[in-house]
Order: structure tokens, then C-alpha cells, then sequence
């Protein structure tokens, strides 16, 4: 088992985001207050260190948001992407977010 190198724990989540405006959206599987993996049909466009923008509007909160983040890799079935000049509102949305979902549990049979 290799050694585990990120820097903030992730918790699975299943949210619709948009990839630099791409349809159809990709699906965060998981979530970190440093960033998001993103199941995506075609990973293959996307390449490592390059920046995107993510669209999505997280459960708790009432407005959208576009959130810069630099691919970290790419998977055959999705994309690790790291948050970029993250503050403010999208900051405190994403912490609160983890805050919120880190101490649910996913229902049986889901």
C-alpha cells in the first residue's frame, strides 16, 4: 500500500459539477476542503497541472459557484482536481459543506 500524500481528508459526496462549462457534468464522488475527484466520461481531455473551472452549486448553499482548481491527475474513471485561490464565500461554502456531510453516513443500499 502506498503512503497516503494528501494533505486534508476526503469524504464521499455525490454532487453534479460542470468542468470549464462541459456537458454532460461530471459527478464529484468525493470531497475535501483542498479538492474533489470528478467521475467523468472523458477524463482523457483533461491533463495533469493544467487549470480548469469548476461550476457547481453545493447543496447548502442558494447561489452557484465557479471555483478555479488545477488538475493533480487523471484517472481512467475521472479527474483529482487540487482548489486554486480559494476565500471568501466559496471557501467557507466548501468548509462548511465538509463540516455538514463528514458526519453522515451513506444510507444501505445506496
Amino acid at each position: 500500500m502506498g503512503e497516503e500524500r494528501r494533505l486534508c481528508p476526503r469524504i464521499e459526496f455525490h454532487h453534479l459539477a460542470f468542468v470549464n462549462g462541459s456537458k454532460p457534468a461530471g459527478k464529484i464522488v468525493n470531497l475535501s476542503t483542498g479538492g474533489v475527484f470528478i467521475e467523468t466520461n472523458n477524463p482523457q481531455q483533461y491533463k495533469s497541472e493544467k487549470q480548469v473551472t469548476l461550476f457547481t452549486k453545493l447543496p447548502l448553499e442558494t447561489k452557484p459557484m465557479r471555483i478555479k482548481a488545477k488538475v493533480i491527475h487523471v484517472r481512467e474513471e475521472g479527474i483529482g482536481v487540487e482548489f486554486q485561490d480559494l476565500w471568501g464565500r466559496e471557501s467557507e461554502a466548501i468548509e462548511n459543506t465538509f463540516d455538514v456531510f463528514k458526519n453522515t453516513l451513506p444510507l444501505p443500499g445506496t
